[in-house]
This record gives structure tokens, C-alpha cells and sequence, in this order.
């Protein structure tokens, strides 16, 4: 999978709320870094989305 297919992919997934999804899309040693430079690593990372899903129900990207 290419670079652009992988980030579509996981606009995909974001769009269908499939935290799994998200997930699996991710390395082992993924770090999400938050606009205050904060870092999450996974559970913490699964655990957001899921947090977020449940709060905006109608989130997508595009």
C-alpha cells in the first residue's frame, strides 16, 4: 500500500468510527503527538478514539 493509500485508508476509518480499523493501521510503536506536543502511545491512543467517537457523533474528516 502506498503512503497516499494508507492516509485514505485511515480517513476511511475515521469516517466508519472503526477504531480497530484505525488500529491495525498503525505500527506497533505508533505515537500520537497532540498540538501541545503531549505523545500517546497505544492502549492510550485506542482508548481517545474511542473517548471521542462516543463524543462527536457525527465526526468525519470529510
Amino acid at each position: 500500500m502506498t503512503e497516499s493509500e494508507v492516509a485514505m485508508e485511515f480517513v476511511n476509518k475515521i469516517n466508519a468510527h472503526d477504531v480497530a480499523g484505525l488500529i491495525a493501521l498503525m505500527t506497533a510503536d505508533h505515537v500520537c503527538v497532540n498540538s501541545l506536543g503531549n505523545q500517546s502511545a497505544r492502549p492510550a491512543i485506542e482508548t481517545g478514539w474511542k473517548w471521542y467517537f462516543a463524543m462527536v457523533l457525527d465526526y468525519r474528516p470529510v
